[in-house]
This record gives C-alpha cells, sequence and structure tokens, in this order.
C-alpha cells in the first residue's frame, strides 16, 4: 500500500527491541530467568493442607523447570547465582511453556485468557522485573533519550519491548501518541505499535476482579477487549490481572493472535519511501515472527530504493560486529553503529 504512510505524514520507522532499553539498566533475556526467579521468591505459595512453600511461587518455578529439563539439574541456589546448566535456554523453556499453555484452550483447562495458570503467573512475574527495572530507571533518564523522543513527530515506532519507557518520556514532553496507526490521522499523534504487548495491558477485568481504584483506557479499535491501565502496574498484578505481553519463545503464533488485528498487517508499516532506523533489535534468524515481515521488505525496499536502513546494536568486537552485519546480509547499503544506543547514534541516525 504504497503512499499510506505518506498520507499520515510519516517518512521515518523505528524498529525498537531491547539494546533501546538497556543502557537505563532494564534486563535483556540472558537475565531473565535469575530476576524471575527473585520475584517468585517474594510470593507466597501453599500446597496441600495450606502449608506454605519454603521459597514461595519460586518453588512452583523450579518445579515446571525440572519437568520440562529432566535430565539438567537445576536448582535454586544455581538459579540465584546465574549458574545455570550448559547449553540452558530460557526460550527453550519459555517456548515449552507456551506450547503447553496453548493445549489448554483445547482441553478446556484454561485459568484466563492467557492460557494456563502457569502462563499466567509467569507473564506477571517476567512483568513485575521489567516494572521495577523501569521505576529505577526513570529517576535519571539520560539526555539523549528525550531527544531522541522530541524527534519522533513524523515517525512510525514499532517496537518489540514490554516496558513503557517511550510512552513515559513523550508524556513527560506533552508529544502526544497512540497505539494504532489509523488514530494518528492528520493529528501529529505519534503512533506506537507495540508488537509483543505491554506490562500495562489488560483485558478489562469481571465484576468481581475490580476495584475502585482501577482506571482503563481503551486502545483502539484494533485491540478490542484490551485495556491500557492507569497507574502502577504492580496494583494491577496483585490483583491477579494478566499483562498481555508475548513471551519470547520460538512460536508465537498462539501468543500474538490474541493481540487482534496487531499482527494482520504487519507488512504495511514499510510499504513506502522511507528512512528505517533499527535500534537495540538483532533480528536473529531464529526469531521467525518478526523477520518474516522485517527482512524481506529490508531487502527488497533497499534493492528499489524506496528504504534506507541504518542499525544501532552493541558489539563489542570484530566477532560480535560480523555477526550482527551477517543477519542484514542482502540489505543494500545498510549502515551500522556498533556502540549502542546513545548520543553519538542519535547523530549518527540523523546524518544523511
Amino acid at each position: 500500500m504504497r503512499g499510506l504512510l505518506k498520507a499520515y505524514g510519516i517518512n521515518r520507522v523505528y524498529v525498537l527491541g531491547a539494546g533501546f532499553s538497556a543502557p537505563l539498566g532494564l534486563p535483556l533475556t540472558s537475565r531473565l530467568l535469575q530476576l524471575v526467579h527473585e520475584v517468585a521468591a517474594t510470593k507466597p505459595w501453599f500446597g496441600d493442607g495450606g502449608k506454605p512453600f519454603p521459597n514461595g511461587q519460586a518453588d512452583w518455578l523450579l518445579e515446571e523447570l525440572q519437568w520440562y529439563f529432566p535430565t539438567e539439574r537445576i536448582d535454586h541456589a544455581g538459579i540465584a547465582r546465574g549458574e545455570l546448566p550448559q547449553g540452558f535456554d530460557i526460550e527453550r523453556f519459555l517456548s515449552y511453556v507456551a506450547a503447553t499453555s496453548a493445549f489448554q484452550f483445547k482441553t478446556g483447562e484454561r485459568w484466563n485468557e492467557h492460557g494456563d495458570k502457569f502462563t499466567a503467573f509467569l507473564k506477571t512475574w517476567l512483568a513485575e522485573v521489567i516494572v521495577n527495572h523501569q521505576v529505577r530507571a526513570m529517576h535519571s533518564i539520560p539526555t539523549y533519550y528525550r531527544e531522541f523522543a522530541r524527534s519522533l513527530p513524523g515517525s512510525l515506532v514499532l517496537t518489540f519491548n514490554w516496558d513503557t519507557v517511550l510512552e513515559s518520556i513523550l508524556d513527560q514532553e506533552r508529544i502526544a501518541f497512540t497505539f494504532d496507526l489509523p488514530s494518528a490521522y492528520q493529528n501529529g499523534k505519534v503512533p506506537i505499535i507495540k508488537l509483543h504487548g505491554s506490562i500495562d495491558w489488560f483485558s478489562k477485568p469481571s465484576a468481581e476482579q475490580t476495584r475502585p481504584w482501577m482506571r482503563f483506557d481503551h486502545l483502539s479499535k484494533s485491540f478490542e477487549g484490551c485495556y491500557r491501565a492507569q497507574g502502577n502496574p504492580l496494583r494491577y498484578y496483585e490483583q491477579f490481572l494478566t499483562p498481555w505481553i508475548v513471551m519470547p519463545s520460538y512460536d508465537k503464533v498462539s501468543q500474538i493472535l490474541a493481540l487482534g488485528d496487531l499482527w494482520q498487517l504487519p507488512w504495511i508499516y514499510l510499504q513506502d519511501e522511507l528512512q528505517v532506523s533499527v535500534i537495540g533489535f538483532s533480528m536473529r534468524s531464529d526469531d521467525f515472527h518478526s523477520r518474516a515481515f522485517l527482512y524481506p521488505q529490508f531487502v527488497q525496499g533497499t534493492r528499489d530504493r524506496s528504504l534506507t536502513v541504518k542499525v544501532v546494536d552493541l558489539a563489542a568486537d570484530d566477532s560480535q560486529r560480523h555477526m550482527v552485519a551477517q543477519r542484514f546480509h542482502g540489505v543494500e547499503n545498510c549502515q551500522f553503529h556498533y556502540s549502542g544506543f546513545s548520543s553519538d547514534a542519535l547523530r549518527f541516525l540523523a546524518a544523511s
């Protein structure tokens, strides 16, 4: 649909991954299990007869890990130290969890709209990790984040992050934004397309779950049944509301389809003459869902000169730089900045 984004006054698309928020101290995938274990350990959990488990819900987490990895030696002490069996992959674990949860939709053993009970709790632990780190980060936001936010009018943001760092900064800078494209038509709002959901998105609770302090904003017609909560998300988690986030598993089909129309026509976000800036998103070869609509368009768009692509990533040595570059192999005239997101990265992106 060439010309659609131009009609919205959009000439640049930003693609954001975890590396966008990492300079603020928000965790990367490699640290998630350890941090989730810490959060789960603070939550009480009771066995038969009402006897509390000594490590709270972390005992439940360990039980699931040992179930899916029966030949590995995984224990609380090792997780707490960040020492896991060689070759352990948290994305494989989350893939098993997501697959099992999807089965519940057919067996009728659903806990809520997210599938089984463990998946719902796991998503809440993951989200709480992000909230805790974001709260600390927002006390001292580097100037270049604010400069980035102020540059966004006239841009569309595709983000795979769950955090609300960007939204919070845009609010502080008094820059209006919305979570779909149609709502940004000729009004100056910055469309932020959160392809993996958000820590503050929920299904509207039942009357029994609703509390007087709860406030929800309907996202858009593209997200029927999904609402953005006002205030501290932790209060909503305490009421057993599960955030709409897509876990980093290999097969995300059942998760992304639940996000309504968000993934129905993702290629329209790159169908124009555009500058594309990829920040902290490595586009791994095994991330089939994002790569399926991004990579072919990057290649074809740069071949026909409709797209120009710049990539900001963190690569400490030649080997890492080669790995990043290989993921964008075939994207013509692709330019790279390997020092991560920073004020220097902003200058690199702004340069013609």
